[in-house]
């Protein structure tokens, strides 16, 4: 098995950390929309908590990446 140079171990680092910060991004979106509607709404709330949920799995990954790499 080939190894991972230390370039593309900082480009998969990288890329992890920028799908969370998108997540991230999508999450305050949501958020702003939601306070600009005033009231429940179980579809935007189910897109936030996917948001958040999403946000969580690859902060952890990009920790885990850094670890093992």
């Amino acid at each position: 098995m080939t190894k991972l140079t230390e370039f593309e171990k900082q480009k998969a680092i990288t890329c992890v950390g920028y799908i969370e910060g998108k997540f991230r991004c999508d999450r305050y979106k949501l958020e702003m929309e939601y306070d600009k509607l005033g009231h429940y709404d179980e579809e935007l709330d189910k897109k936030l908590e996917h948001a958040k949920e999403m946000e969580e799995f690859y902060s952890n990954l990009g920790k885990k990446l850094k670890e093992v790499l």
